[in-house]
C-alpha cells in the first residue's frame, strides 16, 4: 500500500501537506477579499468562486501575458489559485489522499519539489495547449457573455421575401455550416481585441 512503512521506520508527519492546505485556504480567502467578498453567479463560475478578472489580477495563467509581457511569475502563482470552493475542495482532498501518505513515507524534502514542479509543469502544459485564462491545468472560460450573440453584422431586416437568402444552397449543409468561435484570451491578445 502507498506510504506503508515498517513500524518506527521512515514515518514522517505530513508537514508540507498541512502547510499546502493552510496556504491554499489562505489564498482562497485573499481571492474572495480581492473580489469584495462576492461570489460570482453559478452560470458564470459553477465552482462557487470569484471573477476571472480577480484571478487574472492575482496571477492566473494568461498565456499572452506570460509570453509577450514576460510575466513568468504566473507559472507559479496559477497553481496556487483556485476558481472557487468546489475547485479548492477537490484539490485539497486529492492532495491529502495522495500527498500525505507519500510524505509520511518519503518526507517533505522529497515531496515538496515534486509538488512544486508538477504545478509549474501543469501551468506550462496548459499555456501551450489551452491559451485561455486558466488556473493550473484547468481552463477558465471567458466570464463575460457575448453582448451580441447574433453573428449577422447587419441588423437590418432582409428585404428579400425568399426565406432562403442563399440562391445556391450547399447540397451538404452539415459540413459547410459556419461556427462562431468563442471569445477567449490567447496568443493573439486579450479578449475582445479586434484583428
Amino acid at each position: 500500500m502507498l506510504g506503508r512503512c515498517r513500524a518506527g521506520e521512515g514515518v514522517h508527519f505530513p508537514s508540507f501537506c498541512v502547510a499546502c492546505v493552510v496556504t491554499n485556504v489562505l489564498v482562497m480567502l485573499v481571492e474572495f477579499s480581492a473580489n469584495g467578498w462576492r461570489v460570482e453567479p453559478l452560470g458564470i463560475n459553477w465552482s462557487v468562486g470569484v471573477s476571472a478578472e480577480t484571478l487574472v489580477e492575482m496571477g492566473a495563467k494568461v498565456t499572452s501575458r506570460i509570453v509577450w509581457r514576460r510575466e513568468w511569475w504566473r507559472l507559479l502563482t496559477a497553481s496556487w489559485l483556485h476558481g472557487g470552493l468546489f475547485h479548492l475542495g477537490l484539490n485539497l482532498a486529492l492532495l491529502w489522499q495522495l500527498g500525505a501518505p507519500l510524505e509520511r513515507a518519503y518526507g517533505a524534502w522529497a515531496i515538496a519539489p515534486l509538488y512544486l514542479i508538477s504545478g509549474v509543469y501543469g501551468v506550462v502544459t496548459s499555456a501551450l495547449l489551452l491559451p485561455a485564462v486558466g488556473l493550473g491545468p484547468n481552463p477558465n472560460p471567458d466570464p463575460k457573455p457575448d453582448p451580441n450573440p447574433n453573428p449577422d453584422p447587419d441588423p437590418s431586416p432582409n428585404p428579400n421575401p425568399n426565406p432562403n437568402p442563399n440562391p445556391n444552397p450547399d447540397p451538404n449543409p452539415r459540413w459547410s455550416r459556419s461556427v462562431r468561435a468563442p471569445r477567449a484570451s490567447g496568443w493573439w491578445g486579450p479578449s475582445g481585441a479586434s484583428s
